[in-house]
This record gives structure tokens, sequence and C-alpha cells, in this order.
């Protein structure tokens, strides 16, 4: 899938803005070379657009056509497939790291500056040597030698085979670096879930006698068009033979050839010129390691948590407030029942709900020495996630994600004896220089990918798999055919119908009123209304106040001196008499349970206590505090709707008290612990001054010695987006 950079962010990942270039055929992960053969044409066709001033191409606005350049950059894939089509080994090979020269047994050594780190060129000239490499033993030797092999994407001459792979925050850091500790290092999750799940996927991709059946009766009539075709085409020969009339065709170097095994065993490789380069001659099983090592079990002296530990672990997962955008984890953790976390789940989990519960167990007057060890690493770890994940970075910020995630590493072998390093662990080292490189990385994560995938898995293909046959002969299996069909096709027709779909709702050109309609219900549209001035003519606001309720006394006061402190000289309806041409706040106001900001849902806290929980810009004070939403009015202004939002700020603790907790020392876990019962002040402040939702878990008396109920507060939703 193909993504412009040059659009928002918001509109970036949109399907109807999303290009798909192939499907790899299901039900196997394709190989290195499958994943070549798709990526050449692809990098034969945008070659032309990336010398200055690119290629004229027509346009709406410019059908005479105007000069396009076009670069493709960067790959965005999981770590296995980002190895197979940057060009790199796996996880197995001596050299497995795409970004520096560290060795296998260097995978402990965590000081950066003694790394050699690769550079772009040096690895393009490995991998043009496995390339002029003639004999697959050669090429075996000289990617072992290296960790590198050729990739259609040195074919780009911008391409750096360096910094031009991500990492993949999703994979690399949700799925890895977060999932080792919950699993491997906590033992959350018994190991057998994961073999049972293993057991239920292959129970699930076994072929019936039913399967096979179907299969083989589609093959035979797949077969049989495919012949009458091929014989319109190339009358008197036969289908194998006008395909090679078509594949021993000249191509340029260094174009993939294909291998015997792409033929039916009656058919011949194309002769092609002795000097030319064949990239995927030998499409052979690779010798790569088949287990990712990321999933090795390791045979250490396990952690684990007290049951009374675990189940206050739990009951934080069921009692903690969060907002109805977030998914609550599965509240009986550590049970194969739940099924499989998803990334998002593991991001929640150690950026909002961990760090209110586990400091408990490790920060006391009397705790340990390992105690403390414990509550250094686990902070170490949150505060590298909470950077990583965040939407805003600097040089500064990389640094500081380097060094806590450093500090975690150092950390593990004293609290965790005989557990080793993944080679997840040695890639995360990196995430800092490609941070300073590429920027924030969640903006160029593997979510949108995920997303797609998920929306073409749940495309109906009535259970055909896709297969041009008539270019790629497939040799199949006696005691398992494969069912054949036009899986890409639809797949492919499904998301572009959807597309324009979504397109002709967003611009409102349906052409029908009643489907324009449908399309607001479909689609509603954003609803900043809610806090942008609403124009009103004197019949609207006439109708306005004769149906708003009237404001307390407090509440009017409230907002007139709010008003009035942000300079906008209103006067009390009462103070009576009103001077010529007086500007005169109205005592009437609608109130609306909620309000839309951000795509996201605040409510009044008698609405909904986990959308109502926020952090805030104080305008008075300058300063961001956090709170409850008590109300929310919209009042007429000067022929407009303004909303305003009443807010409860949270009670502050005294500082000795809140020195008790850890939040204070530990300010990477986000969070902080106030009273439990909220001020008796009320703030007014606008829509645009709310930052974001919290979590927040209420504790009882005595909790980090502190003699009253209290409640812990966490940001860490916000990922800096404001």
């Amino acid at each position: 899938m193909l993504y412009c950079l040059n659009l928002p962010e918001h509109l970036r990942y949109l399907p109807e803005n999303t290009c798909v270039i192939g499907l790899t055929p299901p039900p196997h992960a394709p190989s290195m070379i499958t994943i070549s053969h798709i990526i050449q044409p692809f990098v034969n066709s945008v070659l032309k657009y990336s010398a200055i001033p690119g290629e004229h191409v027509s346009t709406f606005r410019h059908p005479e056509g105007i000069p396009m350049q076009i670069k493709i950059a960067p790959l965005i894939a999981d770590l296995e497939a980002s190895r197979k089509a940057g060009g790199f080994m796996a996880h197995g090979a001596t050299f497995f790291c795409s970004f520096c020269l560290c060795t296998s047994n260097q995978i402990e050594d965590l000081n950066l500056q003694s790394w050699v780190l690769r550079s772009g060129a040096e690895v393009r000239e490995q991998a043009q040597l496995w390339l002029n490499t003639a004999t697959k033993g050669g090429r075996d030797a000289q990617a072992q030698a290296t960790g590198v092999r050729w990739t259609p994407l040195h074919g780009l001459p911008y391409w750096d085979p360096v910094k031009h792979i991500m990492l993949g925050f999703m994979h690399n850091w949700l799925e890895g670096i977060l999932k080792h500790q919950l699993r491997t290092l906590w033992r959350i999750g018994p190991q057998e879930a994961t073999q049972n799940a293993e057991e239920e996927i292959e129970k699930d991709e076994e072929w019936t006698d039913a399967d096979i059946s179907e299969s083989a009766s589609e093959l035979d009539d797949l077969i049989q068009e495919a012949a009458e075709a091929f014989s319109e085409v190339a009358p008197g020969s036969s289908p194998d033979e006008a395909e090679m009339q078509d594949l021993s065709s000249p191509t340029p170097s260094p174009t993939p050839t294909l291998s015997s095994s792409h033929h039916s065993q009656s058919s011949s490789m194309a002769t092609l010129h002795a000097d030319q380069p064949r990239p995927y001659l030998f499409d052979l099983e690779e010798n790569e390691d088949p287990n990712d090592l990321d999933y090795i079990p390791d045979n250490a002296t396990f952690f684990t948590f007290t049951d009374t530990e675990f189940q206050a672990i739990r009951n934080c997962i069921s009692n903690i407030t969060l907002p109805t955008w977030v998914q609550r984890p599965p509240t009986n953790l550590g049970e194969p029942s739940h099924g499989k976390l998803k990334a998002h789940e593991y991001l929640s989990l150690f950026t909002c709900i961990f760090p209110l519960i586990i400091p408990e167990f490790w920060h006391s007057a009397t705790a340990t020495e390992t105690s403390r060890q414990h509550l250094n690493s686990f902070h170490h770890l949150v505060a590298a996630t909470n950077i990583i994940s965040s939407f805003k970075t600097s040089n500064a910020k990389a640094d500081a994600y380097t060094h806590h995630y450093t500090q975690y590493r150092a950390s593990l072998p004293a609290l965790f004896p005989g557990s080793h390093s993944k080679p997840n662990h040695h890639y995360a080292m990196h995430n800092g220089a490609l941070m300073k490189y590429w920027g924030p990385l969640p903006s160029l994560s593997e979510f949108p990918g995920e997303r797609m995938n998920g929306m073409l898995q749940n495309i109906n293909t009535n259970r055909q798999l896709s297969m041009l046959f008539h270019v790629f002969p497939l040799k199949l299996n006696a005691n398992a055919k494969v069912n054949l069909g036009n899986l890409d096709l639809t797949m492919l027709r499904q998301m572009s119908r959807r597309a324009r779909v979504d397109a002709l709702l967003h611009d409102g050109q349906v052409g029908d009123a009643a489907l324009n309609d449908l399309g607001k219900i479909l689609q509603p549209e954003k609803e900043s209304a809610n806090y942008t001035p609403t124009p009103l003519d004197p019949i609207q606001m006439a109708t306005v106040l004769k149906k708003s309720p009237k404001l307390t006394t407090d509440e009017y006061y409230g907002l007139l001196y709010y008003l009035q402190g942000t300079g906008r000289q209103y006067q009390a309806y009462n103070a009576l008499p009103h001077p010529q041409n007086a500007l005169i706040l109205s005592p009437h106001a609608e109130r609306p349970l909620q309000v839309h900001l951000y795509n996201h849902v605040f409510s009044c806290q008698k609405s909904h206590e986990g959308n109502s929980a926020i952090q805030f810009y104080n305008p008075h004070t300058h300063r961001h505090e956090t709170g409850f939403i008590q109300s929310i009015w919209r009042v007429p202004l000067e022929a407009a709707m303004h909303t305003f939002i009443a807010v409860r700020p949270h009670r502050l603790l005294s500082a000795l008290e809140e020195g008790q907790a850890p939040f204070f020392c530990y300010q990477g876990f986000m969070a902080r612990i106030v009273d439990a019962l909220p001020s008796q002040d009320l703030l007014i402040i606008e829509p645009t001054h709310i930052v974001t939702h919290l979590t927040t878990f209420q504790r009882p008396a005595g909790t980090y010695g502190i003699p009253k109920k209290t409640l812990i507060v966490c940001w860490a939703l916000n990922r800096e987006r404001r």
C-alpha cells in the first residue's frame, strides 16, 4: 500500500486516499522471492518519476499536465516483512540488525557508542555483490557474511536501505517489548495459552474433505477457462507454450527471473544473457530460522506477582474510569479465555492503567532494595513508552527515550535472573535515531496498514484464493489443492467502491436529498459546531432564549466574571439601567450533556464520569490542571452561540502527603495523586482549553500511608496531541 505523505495525517490514511499496489496470496506469508517479484514491477513503474522535474501527469486542475516527482520512502512493515522487502537477513542471522553491525553475541551490549552503524552506500555495495554472485552457495555465504541481500528497492537511486526502513512502533514496541514484559518477565498469561492459540490456528487452516473436493472442482473449471483463453491468444499452441513465448521476451536488468518452481514440471527456464544478473534464480527454501526468536520462552527463574497483587491489577482494570473511546482491556487479564491482546491494549495497560496500581506494590517506607529496583525499572519502561508513543518529538526527547530504555534494559538481568534479551530488545535501541530522522513514530506506524488489512479481510470472497495462473503457474500439492478465484479483484473492487462512496458522502455530492440525509447519519460531520461560535439571526436567538433554562446565580456570575476577565465587557442583565449599546449577558443557556472535540466526546460528570475527567489549561493560572466537567452551557453572545464548560478542579494534597506517593519523583508515569473529594471551586473554561481525557482510579484511605481517600489521575492518553 502507498500513502501520500504530502497529505495531513488525518487524511493520509483514509481508504479513499490509499493506493493498493498488490495483494499477496494467502494462506502463508510470502517469501523474500515472492515479495521481490511483487515489488520489481512497481519499482520499474515509478523510476521515471524520480528525476527532477519529474513526469508530466494530467490532473483535474491541470488537464494539460503538470510535472510530478514521486519518491518512495519509508518502508513500513512488521519486522519479518521489512527484512524480506528491505534486503536484510532474519533474526537468526549473525548480522541480524539492519541498522548496525552488531552480531548475535553482542545482543546484550548496551553501549551504543561502541556499535558500528551501517551506511546506505555500504549496504548497496554488499547487495550488488550478492546480486553479481552466480551460485546459490556463493549468495548464501555473501548474505551470511554481511546480513544483506538484493532487493528491487535498491533500484531506486535515492533509496537509503538503512534510514528508509521503519522499525515498526506497533510490532517492535507494543507487541514486542511490552508483550515480553507482560508475558515473559511478569508471567501474566500462561504459556499454554499461546500453545492453544497456535493449535486453533492450525486447526482453522486445515482443509476438510469438502474443502478439497470443492477446490478441485473449481480448479478444473478455472483450468478449462484458462486453456480456452490461451487458445484464443495463440491458436494451436498449449498454455505452457504460449506462456514460454511470453516469458522469453527480453527484459531489462535486473528484472526478476522466474524460477523453475513457478512453472509446471514440463516448463523450462527462459534463456537469458550470460552476463545478466539473475537476482531470484534460486527460489529455494531460505536458510532462515523459521521460529521468531522473540517468542522463544526463557529458561529463567520466573518473577510472579502475589495472588493479592494480581487481583489488585484486575480490580484496577475493572474499576478505573476510562473515556468511551478507550477500549477497556480484559478484566480477567492472564486467563486464556480473553484471547490475544491487541497492540492498543498493551499501550493502554502500560501507560494508563498499570502506573496507577503497580507502584503500590513496590513503593513504601519499608520497601526492600529489590522492590525499589522493580519500581525504577518499571518507571523507565513506562517513561520510554510514553515518549515513543507521543505524536510530538525532539532531539532531547529522543535522547530521553534512549536513556530510559537503556536503564530499563540494564535493570533486567538483576531483576529477572536467567532472562535473555531478544532481537526486539536490540532493535528498539535504534528508535531514538529513527525519531531524530523521521519524527514521531506513531505517525509512521503499522496501525493504518493493519486497519486496511482488517477491512480487506472482512470482504466476502467465498473462500476463493487468488492466482493469475496463466502468468505464474502454481505447482499444487496433490493432497491439498487450493481454491482459486478472483480474490484480488474482488477485494480491490470492494475497497474502491467503498472509497468512492466515502468521498461522495464527504463532499455531499450524492445528488439525492434522501441519500444526503442518509450520508449525514453514516458519516456525521465533525461536531466542531459545539464549540465554534454558531451565527444566529434575531429570530433564532429569541427561539434559543425562550427554550433555554435559566442559569443559577452562582453559574451566571461565574460566567460573567470569566467573560469580563477575558476582555469581553458584558454587563449583568439585572444591573439597571444599561448603558447605551452595552453588551448584556443573558441569564438563559442551553445545557447539553456533552461536547464533541478532537473527535472525542467530553461529558458532564453526571452523564459519564470517564468522559468528564479532563486535563485542561487554566487561563487564569496559565498552568495545566485536572478536574471533572460539571456543566456545559451554550450561550448566545453577539449573535452567535458560544460554548462554555464549568469544571470542578481536583483538590490537591499537601506537599507532605503527595510526597508519600511515588508520582512526584517519577514524572515518567504522567500521573498525580489528589484528594478524592473535588474542590468546591467552579472554573469556567472554553472547549479549546481542554487538553485530554484522564484515567482515574480511586484509592482507599491508607494508600501510600495517606490517611484519607485519594484519587490517582493519569494524562498519558494525550500522547502530546495537544
